[in-house]
């Protein structure tokens, strides 16, 4: 039996290997290779000339990659989906059942000739970006609630009748439930790996400098403009001794950067752009606390791995955060003076960072590589299962 994967994510060809920055590189797929014959790969495609820092190669034996239409903004999708459109139906019979994440337009494309073909298929729900308008506006998307309400509209069609659904978080499945009630599962791709695993760590009465860390690209996601006004209060409650760090570059930060000037803390906050892992790890060991202002997310990533270091954090309640961090640590998104408030209170109370730091890396164990691993396998394993009633069902009514 053959699978076939839309992910949504743009995939680099350099010669006549893939490149990702997603985690849906060769190592993700190389369980599955013992439960499906071949595994189909379908993506936009950007040809370069060099492997970047931080991609990683897709094709091994046994997966292959049929490339779809790369476009960008809207003007370039209206002149590529004809051209898709029909791509996808050739593509989506090259396979035995699909796994799709949903929304994007290249799932959605594949996934209509898997509804006319009557193809089985799984969708996958890894975050409520492109289904948010709040999270559109901030990235200046023109008419973001009228776009949220169609990507949204998207996702329902795709929603009527999967074998299965997988969400990177309960709260996910609980807002996209499936129409046909088949079998959900909830189960991260935010892998740990062993050598993550920091210690717990303790904190004492006094004055220390407070260090306070966000890791993560520095756009509208992340709200930086929003954090650096939630660090500017800080002052003004009195609390002084603290220094900031946002690891990861992006669109914004050269604007984080001046609104900090603007509000005279410039001198207490560091934008280190992109770094080497092992240069971040030894960062956020010397840091106090984990600050993520988002205002959407699936399971954080950066949030789980500083957790594993036994980093204390702070969070805007946004997907599936609830289920990783107590709900004292987590506030509404948005609210900039409840923010600050919460930053304050925690920064100034050893004893509860020293127990967040216990907690946190206690769930961050939950999420480790050998666990999530054996469960993405069994969900693959029930996928087939699933996938070969839906079929066989399918030949008796012929």
């Amino acid at each position: 039996m053959k699978l076939g994967a839309v992910s949504g994510n743009r995939y680099y060809r350099v010669g006549d290997q893939y490149y990702t920055e997603s985690s849906y590189h060769a190592d993700m797929w190389k369980g599955c290779l013992d439960i499906f014959d071949e595994i189909i790969l379908s993506d936009r495609v950007i040809y370069t000339e060099n492997v970047l820092p931080g991609q990683k190669q897709t094709l091994i034996k046994g997966i292959r990659f049929v490339e779809l239409p790369n476009f960008r903004g809207f003007l370039s999708l209206l002149k590529t989906f004809p051209f898709m459109f029909l791509r996808s139906r050739k593509v989506a019979c090259q396979a035995d059942i699909w796994h799709l994440h949903g929304p994007n337009f290249g799932s959605f494309c594949i996934w209509f000739w898997l509804w006319f073909y009557k193809i089985p298929y799984s969708i996958e729900l890894r975050g409520d970006q492109s289904v948010n308008p709040v999270y559109l506006k901030l990235r200046g998307v023109k008419c973001p609630r009228l776009v949220a309400k169609f990507m949204r509209f998207m996702l329902r069609l795709q929603l009527t009748s999967p074998v299965a659904v997988i969400g990177v978080s309960k709260s996910l499945i609980k807002d996209f439930s499936p129409r046909n009630n088949c079998a959900t599962f909830a189960i991260s791709d935010n892998r740990i790996p062993e050598s993550l695993f920091g210690q717990a760590r303790q904190w004492e009465e006094g004055s220390a400098c407070r260090t306070i860390v966000c890791l993560g690209r520095c756009e509208a996601q992340k709200d930086p403009i929003g954090t650096m006004k939630v660090l500017a209060r800080l002052d003004g409650k009195g609390f002084t001794n603290w220094k900031f760090i946002w690891i990861g570059d992006g669109p914004l930060e050269t604007k984080a950067q001046d609104l900090a000037g603007k509000l005279g803390i410039s001198e207490k906050v560091n934008f280190l752009g992109f770094i080497p892992w092992d240069d971040v790890f030894e960062i956020l060991d010397t840091a106090d606390l984990f600050l993520l202002n988002s205002v959407s997310e699936g399971l954080p990533r950066a949030l789980m791995e500083g957790m594993a270091r036994g980093l204390p954090a702070i969070s805007t309640d946004v997907g599936g955060v609830s289920e990783l961090l107590n709900p004292e640590d987590v506030i509404p998104m948005l609210k900039e003076e409840m923010l600050t408030d919460k930053l304050y209170e925690v920064l100034t109370d050893p004893a509860r960072l020293t127990e967040m730091s216990r907690r946190n890396l206690e769930t961050a164990r939950e999420y480790s590589a050998e666990v999530l691993c054996a469960k993405k396998i069994e969900f693959y394993k029930n996928v087939r299962t699933l996938a070969e009633k839906f079929l066989n069902e399918k030949h008796k009514k012929v």
